[in-house]
């Protein structure tokens, strides 16, 4: 009642004036299509592949989102991988070996979601997890295994997920682990093991778990007011020291290294106006290379020199937000096991 007092009062006010207020009628008012504001993008969601030879985007095919890859060179020649004629593909990656992309679909908006795999040598579309009324989680990729993925599937307990690993070409499924705890999230290394998970507090927090010698072991608890804004982030490639979003006893959230060994915590970065929005990190590597805090725009705290010049050029792009979407490997990587 009091806003619309005070917004009657503004109205009286400019009246008083003498100001005549502008009229908007049917005739005067320009209207937005609704195919501007609901249709589909012309291309969205581009990524590069992890051999850095292809480009993938999603655009329409006779009206629905589906999947398109072209050479990086003539991104004009992509053509459609998918061929969904319902809903719309809004999720999908590419596999480290670059020759599969996966992508998540539902049925209906069920949110049942189906893990399905294209190969791009053969044009095969395969349904990774062929149950209904079961939702696929992908878990972790890893560019050691290029030719598999991890998926979460509720297909034993409705509840909970448990962990199977996925081969890509044959999409042979194997128990990887079985959630047994109640378990609501993984964190997983480049070596498929799993090495932390999370479940709620009866007081709203959160209370992560470590996995050592086979035995789960609580590893920190997170209070209520901090569960949003405070989360693992990765390992290092030693696999010695957890990344994670913090704002316990903070009034933002950073990015801090956890040594698991000693438990010493030291800060990466971290701005007094914003919270934490976005960790940039080798993808091979896994060293911390940026990290992103959002107040009035995005801006990118540099911790790896030698990665300036690539954010000073796209700097010059155009006067946007910088969003890093996708990387190809190093050509200094490992052997894939």
């Amino acid at each position: 009642m009091i806003l619309v007092a005070l917004l009657a009062l503004a109205a009286l006010a400019g009246c008083a004036g003498g100001q005549k207020q502008p009229v908007w009628t049917a005739d005067t008012t320009p209207v937005i299509a609704r195919e501007v504001l609901f249709g589909n993008p012309d291309k969205a969601a581009a990524q590069i592949s992890p051999d850095g030879t292809k480009i993938s985007f999603l655009a329409p095919v006779d009206g629905v989102l589906n999947v398109w890859v072209g050479d990086v060179g003539d991104p004009a020649s992509a053509q459609p991988v998918t061929h969904d004629a319902d809903r719309g593909i809004r999720r999908y990656f590419w596999a480290f070996d670059s020759k599969h992309i996966v992508f998540l679909q539902d049925k209906g908006g069920d949110e049942n979601w189906r893990a399905y795999a294209v190969d791009l040598g053969t044009g095969e579309s395969r349904d990774l997890t062929p149950f209904d009324g079961v939702q696929a989680r992908i878990e972790a990729r890893s560019h050691l295994y290029p030719n598999e993925i991890l998926v979460g599937l509720n297909n034993r307990d409705p509840q909970l997920h448990d962990i199977y690993r996925v081969d890509l070409s044959t999409g042979e499924r194997t128990l990887h682990e079985q959630n047994d705890q109640g378990w609501l999230a993984y964190v997983i290394d480049d070596d498929f093991t799993v090495r932390l998970a999370t479940r709620f507090t009866a007081d709203g927090g959160s209370e992560i778990f470590r996995k050592t010698n086979g035995d789960w072991v609580s590893f920190m608890k997170i209070g209520a007011e901090d569960m949003m804004t405070t989360s693992p982030a990765g390992f290092d490639k030693s696999g010695k020291i957890l990344y994670m979003i913090d704002s316990r006893n903070r009034n933002t959230s950073a990015l801090v290294a956890v040594h698991l060994e000693t438990g010493e915590e030291s800060l990466v970065a971290s701005d007094p106006k914003a919270d934490l929005d976005a960790v940039m990190s080798h993808p091979v590597e896994k060293t911390i290379e940026a990290a992103a805090f959002n107040y009035m725009r995005k801006e990118w705290q540099v911790l790896d020199k030698t990665i300036e010049p690539d954010l000073a050029y796209l700097r010059t792009v155009a006067d946007g937000d910088i969003e890093v979407t996708s990387r190809t490997r190093s050509c200094t990587e490992p052997m894939p096991r």
